[in-house]
């Protein structure tokens, strides 16, 4: 018969049995903690509609009934956190991916603001300026032989803006004058430098044609033709003038244009350059800027088309003849026009170059 005493000695044999034994103990422990675990978050992670969450997800005993099953697989992990509440279990919480945004559709806000466009009221245009040879022999010096674009990238046709009228405006009061130089290319890129959208101004009529008289030598030096000024003034093309433009920071790349869709398209932006045969007939504009476009070919000169009146089918085009040659568009001079029909016709050949901001 057993004796309390035995019974006793019996118990802490057991004790100590389970206190050295390490498994036991390891085993003894783990259920400890994973019961507070599973009280904390029972107390503490409780949402308003009965479902259980932990720090980053909530999860329903069904979630983790197939985490579990798929042994943790990683794309189950999110939603177990918390199973430790239901098997005593605990896996690794993993952040819940965002969702993936609803892709904005993006909308065409259509073509860039247009620039305050007021043309001159001139009806009827009256008569041609009486001729004036000495000042006709003096425009007849800055003309040279044509020289056409000879490279570039060709864009043919509009491109995706609706073509309204525009009119870029100068910053400076005052007409560039060549003088006798056959520097009409780089006194083309100086009117466009310091025509709107861009910001280039000039505080002299003296210093605009200096700047003008620099770019000519560097265009004349970088173009495809011999000789380069000074002391050669044989003029240039309009693609090489362009060229001027990028490398002063003033253009990022050249197009070379072809056709009136193309350019109605490109004046939309900023002016373009034009390089053309200059007839006879063409040295005295009328009183609205009109020129006859008759006679023979007296030689080529190359201008800045700065407005289009999209109504009327013209264009207005920045000479630089000085002041006293063509009309004035506000306070800025040496302009004159031609429909699209003569600037597009086969009489003055042009070929455009748009410089692309």
């Amino acid at each position: 018969m057993t004796t309390d005493e035995e019974v006793k000695d019996a118990e802490r044999s057991l004790l100590v049995t389970i206190l050295t034994n390490k498994a036991i103990m390891t085993a003894l422990i783990t259920l400890i903690l994973t019961a507070i675990v599973a009280a904390t978050y029972w107390l503490g992670s409780r949402s308003g509609d009965g479902t259980l969450t932990a720090p980053s997800t909530k999860c329903t005993k069904s979630q983790c009934d197939t985490a579990l099953a798929s042994k943790f697989a990683n794309a189950s992990r999110g939603v177990c956190a918390c199973c430790a509440i239901f098997y005593g279990t605990s896996c690794v919480p993993q952040p819940t991916p965002s969702p993936t945004p609803t892709p904005v559709p993006v909308v065409d806000a259509g073509p860039s603001p247009s620039p305050t466009v007021q043309f001159p009221a001139c009806n009827p245009p009256g008569v041609m300026q009486a001729p004036r040879p000495n000042k006709i022999e003096e425009y007849r010096r800055t003309l040279r032989p044509r020289h056409r674009v000879t490279g570039g990238a060709m864009l043919f046709g509009s491109d995706t803006r609706s073509v309204a009228s525009a009119m870029w405006s100068s910053n400076d009061p005052w007409c560039g004058n060549q003088g006798n130089l056959g520097a009409c290319e780089a006194f083309t890129q100086l009117d466009i430098a310091t025509s709107k959208p861009r910001t280039t101004s000039f505080a002299t009529q003296a210093a605009f044609n200096a700047a003008a008289i620099a770019a000519y030598s560097w265009i004349t030096a970088n173009d495809p033709f011999p000789g380069a000024y000074p002391p050669n003034d044989t003029g240039s093309d309009s693609l090489s003038g362009c060229k001027w433009l990028v490398k002063q920071g003033l253009a990022k790349s050249c197009t070379v244009l072809s056709g009136a869709a193309a350019v109605k398209g490109a004046i939309q932006v900023g002016p373009v350059i034009v390089g053309m045969n200059w007839l006879e007939n063409m040295f005295t504009p009328d009183r609205c800027g009109n020129l006859s476009i008759t006679g023979a070919v007296a030689g080529g000169h190359a201008e800045a088309i700065q407005g289009y009146d999209v109504v009327a089918d013209t264009w207005y085009i920045q000479n630089h003849w000085d002041n006293d040659w063509g009309i004035c568009l506000g306070t800025h001079c040496g302009y004159h026009v031609l429909t699209s029909a003569q600037l597009f016709g086969s009489a003055l050949d042009a070929d455009f170059v748009k410089p692309e901001l």
